[in-house]
């Protein structure tokens, strides 16, 4: 499947599930059957310190446009806790179905 204009969303959320900064990538720049490529940088408003302070996770969704609905949908959803956060380091995440639960209650 090729997925219309891809996007990926980047949640930081507490331990709560309250979310503290949410951001919309801009569309995939490589969108192909088996991957799609973002190649962007996304510099989060929240700092590292407050994120470990209050056990915050990242969340990400990948959001694609289906027209017969005519709107933007999450295909599915991943996250990271602080402790898998390494600088300049590719990591693999786990990948789940929507929707996304930011108190990581259905894992």
């Amino acid at each position: 499947q090729v997925y219309i204009n891809p996007t990926m969303t980047v949640i930081v959320a507490d331990q709560l599930g309250t979310s503290l900064d949410t951001q919309d990538t801009p569309v995939a720049v490589e969108k192909r059957v088996n991957h799609v490529v973002f190649n962007n940088t996304v510099y989060l408003r929240v700092s590292l310190e407050q994120m470990q302070k209050e056990g915050c996770g990242i969340f990400f969704e990948f959001k694609h446009f289906k027209p017969k609905k005519n709107k933007m949908s999450v295909r599915c959803w991943a996250f990271m806790e602080m402790a898998e956060l390494r600088k300049d380091e590719e990591i693999v995440l786990e990948i789940y179905h929507k929707p996304t639960d930011l108190r990581k209650r259905r894992l």
